[in-house]
């Protein structure tokens, strides 16, 4: 995967608002979909975090991915 955290969280939501418009879906499932294709390595530290909030599991996502940057510059 070349595709930034942000730029996989914005595809995330559209496809999502076009899949559930109503909003149906379980939120802690949509949130394992969105955990489940991030980068193993991300997947992992968000995971730790322990929640089914999908808002902050986007952010903690974003945040463990510039993290990652600020360790390898």
């Amino acid at each position: 995967q070349n595709e930034r955290v942000d730029e996989y969280s914005a595809r995330f939501k559209r496809l999502l608002a076009k899949v559930d418009p109503a909003k149906v879906l379980p939120e802690e499932y949509t949130t394992r979909m969105y955990i489940s294709s991030l980068e193993e390595e991300i997947a992992m530290l968000v995971v730790l975090e322990n929640t089914n909030i999908l808002a902050d599991v986007m952010k903690n996502a974003t945040k463990v991915e510039a993290g990652r940057y600020y360790c390898y510059a």
